[in-house]
């Protein structure tokens, strides 16, 4: 009797071991533990929507007959622009000249307005097709350059503040950039027309 008791108790024991190596086994694999989370962020700055004041008001007064006049012919012919560019606008609260290129892919606009230019450029700056902000200075007028891709292919807009309530805009659109940067060009149009009004 002895030993079957011890027997039995051997028995038992080793039952329970291995009950205890099968829960340990399934927990191991069965369930194994989560991997660890990571968290990236892919939150950009927003650009700012809030124009920088215009402290120095340019008179208008002669470009608003002779929009054409500010930019020079020199500056014209190195674009390609040989037409002598037509006048565009209500005349009550804006006026623009553009030139085309002959074959028409290449165009500069110059336009003045009696509104807030500046302000309503810096509203549109988080716009999705806004793909070019940079906040400047023209000839010492806050100004932004703004573009629809980076490395200013295509088609580049100046946006200058003259006033608390007027300004000029100059875009180049180029629908055959060919490595050219219309932001050069729409720039040097840009200094050209506040040198023309005195700035």
């Amino acid at each position: 009797m002895p030993k079957r008791r011890g027997s039995r108790a051997r028995l038992a024991t080793r039952l329970a071991c291995s009950v205890l190596l099968t829960l340990a086994a399934a927990c191991t694999t069965d369930n194994p533990p989560p991997p660890p989370t990571t968290t990236t962020s892919s939150t950009t700055t927003p650009r700012p929507t809030v124009a920088p004041p215009v402290t120095r008001t340019l008179d208008l007064t002669p470009v608003w007959d002779s929009p054409c006049g500010p930019v020079s012919q020199e500056l014209l012919d190195s674009m390609g622009l040989r037409d002598r560019g037509g006048i565009h606008g209500d005349r009550v609260d804006t006026v623009a000249c553009i030139w085309y290129e002959p074959r028409g892919s290449l165009q500069l606009d110059v336009s003045f307005e009696r509104r807030d230019s500046l302000g309503r450029a810096y509203l549109d700056s988080n716009r999705p097709e806004t793909g070019v902000f940079l906040p400047t200075t023209v000839v010492g007028q806050p100004a932004v350059v703004m573009g629809v891709a980076p490395g200013a292919k295509g088609l580049c807009r100046v946006v200058v503040g003259l006033g608390p309530e007027q300004g000029a805009i100059v875009t180049v659109s180029d629908g055959n950039a060919q490595g050219r940067d219309s932001c050069d060009e729409a720039r040097a149009a840009s200094e050209q027309v506040v040198r023309y009004l005195g700035g």
